[in-house]
This record gives C-alpha cells, structure tokens and sequence, in this order.
C-alpha cells in the first residue's frame, strides 16, 4: 500500500483514478438503497474491487506509470474532462 504524506494513497478521494471513483459512487448507491443483507454482500463485493483497482494503480505508480487520475484526466482524453 502506498503511504503519501503518511495516509494511504488509496484513502486520498483527491487521488482516485477514475475507477476508483465510480466504484466509490457505486458503494453510496447501493448503500442509499436500503438495509438488506444482499446489499451489504454487494457493497463489501464494490470495496474488495476497488481494493482490486487501487492495488493494480500502486503497482503501476511502483513501476514508474503514472495511472489515470482525477487530476490528470483531461490529459488522458484529449483535454476533455470526464466529469467525474
């Protein structure tokens, strides 16, 4: 697990690449959803995937890669962003 500034990198929404993001967004709307033990079973399911992503983005960060972030988004789609 990456540390930056002493926090895991994976805890910094200000870091999250685009599918870390949605991930995220799909954990709150499947919690807003209700109180059913089904959707307990999904969300832990969204969290094991994006521990699944952000371990894949560190590995990438460890190798030199610079992943797809949030902050550098634009740059990966032609200077258009994405929105999220």
């Amino acid at each position: 697990m990456q540390m930056i500034d002493g926090f895991p990198r994976r805890s910094r929404i200000d870091l999250h690449t685009p599918a870390e993001a949605a991930i995220r967004k799909a954990v709150d709307a499947v919690e807003e959803a209700g109180a059913h033990t089904l959707l307990t079973d999904a969300v832990n399911l969204l969290i094991e995937a994006g521990n699944k992503v952000a371990d894949f983005v560190e590995s990438h960060l460890q190798h030199g890669v610079e992943p797809m972030t949030r902050a550098n988004a634009a740059a990966y789609h032609g200077g258009e962003d994405d929105g999220l």
